[in-house]
């Protein structure tokens, strides 16, 4: 079973983006990793081409969400992008659809239930459902994952909250963010 794992680089006010250093950290033989540019035009491009290189049977993609205190597994992807701030190319879009003849939302093919039950909820960072992944370049992102290739592989996006290397207000330490993220890629596998 091959896994690919995305991570974002930092974008807007953020000086460090902790998914950046999840990629870094939880690659893998059997979890190959890349880092994406946050942007609309380029994100999905260089993830589909590491997808067509790699053929994993699942697909992981991670992005912060920095007024989260927990992971947020992504249930769905809605089809709209209405971004409060540009993405690191410049670009803002809002109020527009990503794909105009698609469906409204794609959920997720992972069973999110499964995975939730099965987490050490008691010595890990605190988890949850989510019913949204926003309507910036992560939700983007898993829409246009999702459209593609729902069929042919797993497909799931968590959001992680901040740590404590990228906002002094956060209690959450990298470490702790990195061993939860092992035992939930680990379900995935």
């Amino acid at each position: 079973m091959s896994v690919l794992l995305s991570g974002f680089v930092a974008f807007g006010e953020l000086r460090s983006n902790p998914t950046e250093r999840l990629v870094d950290t939880l690659e893998s033989e059997a979890v190959n990793t890349i880092l994406l540019p946050v942007s609309y035009e380029r994100a999905f491009t260089e993830l589909e081409q590491a997808i067509h290189i790699l053929s994993p049977d699942t697909l992981i993609m991670t992005g912060v969400a920095s007024k989260r205190k927990c992971i947020s597994l992504e249930r769905i992807g809605i089809n709209i992008i209405d971004a409060e701030i540009p993405d690191n190319d410049g670009v803002g879009i809002n109020g527009t659809n990503i794909d105009a003849s698609g469906a409204d939302g794609i959920f997720s093919n992972i069973d999110l239930q499964k995975i939730y039950h099965k987490y050490d909820h008691k010595n890990l960072l605190p988890l949850e459902i989510s019913n949204t992944a926003g309507s910036y370049v992560c939700n983007y992102l898993y829409y246009k994952a999702l459209n593609q290739f729902k069929n042919s592989m797993d497909i799931i996006f968590i959001h992680v909250p901040l740590t404590s290397d990228d906002d002094p207000n956060s209690t959450i330490k990298f470490q702790e963010l990195e061993m939860s993220m092992r035992l939930l890629v680990s379900l995935m596998c």
